[in-house]
């Protein structure tokens, strides 16, 4: 069933900063971030500080498809997670993100963009769609944003870590906009219809329609990613975050891309795709007008760490928020036709 009622109370665990649930393993990282002098490089990247939307597909950042059978050919050389090619119900064939975007790749975007990734409304911030007007920088405003853990102090910010000392861990504190405008500066674009387009309001869980859903749900066959009974710990939920945070917790909201290794679909190619239940909530294109007139809001999905209830980790789960929301567990991933 679709989670729709009582957002609220989800959405208080996402951004008040706790211990057990905002937490990320140092020792994960220390490895990960060694030698990394640069904000965002990640091993084998290659900066795209210098690219223009019209030459970023030729962009090489060292994307390898070496063991992926899932591989999709036509997303070689372009920036972001590696991409898996997965079928639909209807036979048709697209590609996604095997991981949310992480932070390395996301300030990649703001590097190319020329926005100084601490520094709310700099860079540029033309060719948004309609309704992303208000919409002045891709960065979290450090001084106007509400959630904690969004505000700019690097002991609480890891979602959007100015400081660079997170960039394998799924950025957070972006809206709608932003990811939308990411995933078109990569030649991707936001998940949404089957085919291309923004997805219907009623079609969020129809693996027919939904690109997002359809591969959560390999082909709307199963509850979870990994089958129809839930299995705690096995995706970065409340209890993989309890057994994996050190005493004391630590500085982060979340964990690694792919730190849950066996949080993946239980056939090929869709064990190719992770983290589509916990770890971050993802924006999707689907989008609806809401009250007061003129306002928009859009479907977010797999709910973040910290909750308790298993329908909370189920690929249904999710709610439609205002697309000028951001909180520290808010981020995204993209499709490719």
């Amino acid at each position: 069933m679709k989670i729709a009622a009582g957002f609220g109370a989800r959405q208080s665990l996402v951004d008040p900063v706790s211990p057990v649930v905002i937490s990320l393993v140092s020792l994960i990282l220390a490895s990960s971030c060694a030698g990394r002098d640069e904000l965002g490089s990640e091993p084998g990247q290659q900066s795209t500080a210098d690219a223009t939307p019209d030459d970023v597909a030729s962009v090489d950042q060292g994307v390898s498809d070496a063991g992926n059978t899932g591989a999709c050919p036509r997303a070689s050389g372009l920036p972001g997670p590696e991409m898996v090619e997965v079928p639909s119900p209807a036979g048709t064939m697209y590609c996604i993100d095997s991981t949310e975007v992480t932070q390395g790749q996301y300030f990649e975007f703001l590097k190319a963009k020329g926005a100084d990734p601490a520094a709310f409304n700099s860079g540029d911030t033309s060719g948004q769609p309609p309704g992303c007007e208000w919409n002045v920088g891709y960065a979290p405003n450090p001084i106007a944003e509400t959630s904690p853990s969004c505000l700019g102090d690097g002991s609480l910010s890891a979602a959007f870590d100015w400081s660079g000392q997170h960039p394998e861990n799924p950025v957070g504190c972006v809206d709608w906009c932003d990811a939308y405008m990411y995933c078109a500066w990569t030649g991707k674009h936001l998940c949404g219809k089957i085919g291309g387009g923004t997805l219907d309001e009623a079609d969020t869980s129809n693996a027919a329609r939904s690109q997002w859903y359809n591969a959560c749900s390999q082909g709307g066959n199963t509850t979870y990613p990994y089958g129809d009974t839930f299995d705690p710990g096995r995706c970065v939920d409340s209890t993989f975050a309890a057994a994996h945070t050190p005493p004391g917790g630590s500085d982060a909201v979340t964990f690694p891309a792919s730190a849950a290794p066996d949080c993946h679909g239980a056939t090929s190619p869709f064990d190719e795709v992770f983290d589509l239940s916990g770890n971050v909530w993802e924006w999707t294109d689907a989008c609806k007008t809401t009250q007061p007139p003129g306002a928009i809001a859009c479907f977010i999905v797999a709910p973040a760490s910290g909750q308790d209830e298993p329908d909370m980790y189920a690929c249904t789960a999710g709610d439609f928020l205002s697309r000028d929301t951001r909180a520290s567990m808010y981020g995204f991933r993209c499709c490719l036709d």
